[in-house]
C-alpha cells in the first residue's frame, strides 16, 4: 500500500530539487470568488458548455502531443488532513508551476504534463473511475481542448483565448472549480501541479508517479479478484434466469472500465 504521506514528501522534494536547479517554479492560491474571476477575465468556464473542436489553423499554442513529452495523472485521496502534514510548500499553496507561463512560450508547441490531486470526503470506488476522466474539463473551457491515447496526452489553445490573456494559472482554477461543481459531494480540495518546456523533468516527475501507478493498479487487481470471488459462478441454471446476473453484469462493467484506464496510462 502506498505510503501517501511519503509520496507528498516526494512531491515537495522533487519541486524543490527542480528550483533549486535554476527551473521557474511559480506557486499560486486558488480563487475564491470563482464565478467573477471569469467573468472579469471574459473567459468561459461552465459545465459541458464549451465542446467546440479547435482546428489546426486555430491552435495557437499545442500542450504535449506528437515528439513531445507528456504525462497527465488524476490521484483521488480519501483523507480529512489537508493542510495538516509538515510540508511547508504543498501546504502553503494550491497550484504549482514548473516551467514559463503561457505568455512567456514562444514556440507552437511545448513538452507538457499536469498531476491532479484530488482530496475526497468518502471513498467512492464508482466515482474514482469518473473523476480520472478529464473529458468534462475539455467540454468546459472555453477555447481549450484536450485529447489522449494511450501513453500520449496533449492540449490545444485557440488562439482568441491566448488573446484573453489565458494563463496556466486560469487552467489551475477553472479545473479546481470545474472538479468541485461537477462532484460536489465528494470531492472537496485540489492540489494542481503543472510542468512545461522541461522533458528532463517531465521524466522524473512521471518516475515518481510509477510507483503510485503500481500500486493503483495492483489494489485494482486485488479488489477485482474478491469481487470475482464473491460472485463466482457454480449454479447449473442458465444466466437468463439467475438471480444473481446483475452483479456478474457489475464486474464485466468494472472489468472494462478498468482495462480501458490501465490502456490511458
Amino acid at each position: 500500500m502506498i505510503n501517501e504521506d511519503k509520496f507528498l514528501r516526494k512531491i515537495e522534494d522533487f519541486l524543490i530539487i527542480e528550483h533549486n536547479q535554476g527551473k521557474k517554479l511559480q506557486s499560486f492560491h486558488r480563487i475564491q470568488n470563482s464565478d467573477l474571476y471569469f467573468h472579469d477575465l471574459n473567459i468561459g468556464v461552465q459545465l459541458d458548455a464549451h465542446r467546440d473542436i479547435i482546428l489546426r489553423e486555430e491552435t495557437a499554442l499545442e500542450l504535449g502531443g506528437k515528439d513531445k513529452s507528456s504525462f497527465k495523472f488524476v490521484y483521488p485521496l480519501k483523507t480529512s488532513q489537508e493542510g495538516k502534514n509538515d510540508f511547508n510548500l504543498i501546504n502553503d499553496y494550491d497550484f504549482f508551476l514548473l516551467g514559463p507561463e503561457v505568455d512567456e512560450i514562444s514556440l507552437s508547441q511545448v513538452d507538457f504534463g499536469i498531476f491532479i490531486l484530488l482530496f475526497l470526503q468518502k471513498d467512492d470506488i464508482k466515482e474514482k473511475l469518473h473523476l480520472r476522466n478529464l473529458n468534462f474539463i475539455s467540454n468546459s473551457i472555453e477555447g481549450f481542448n484536450i485529447r489522449s491515447v494511450p501513453r500520449r496526452f496533449w492540449c490545444k489553445i485557440h488562439s482568441q483565448l491566448l488573446e484573453k490573456g489565458f494563463s496556466f494559472e486560469i487552467l489551475a482554477n477553472a479545473i479546481h472549480n470545474l472538479y468541485l461543481e461537477k462532484f460536489d459531494e465528494i470531492v472537496y480540495s485540489t492540489k494542481i501541479i503543472i510542468i512545461n518546456s522541461y522533458p528532463d523533468s517531465i521524466e522524473k516527475f512521471s518516475h515518481i508517479l510509477s510507483e503510485l501507478k503500481r500500486e493503483e493498479k495492483k489494489k485494482w487487481s486485488l479488489k477485482i479478484k474478491e469481487w470475482k470471488e464473491n460472485v463466482g459462478c457454480d449454479y447449473d441454471w442458465s444466466c437468463e434466469i439467475c438471480p444473481y446476473r446483475d452483479q456478474c453484469d457489475k464486474v464485466k462493467v468494472l472489468l472494462d472500465t478498468r482495462q480501458k484506464y490501465i490502456n490511458d496510462y
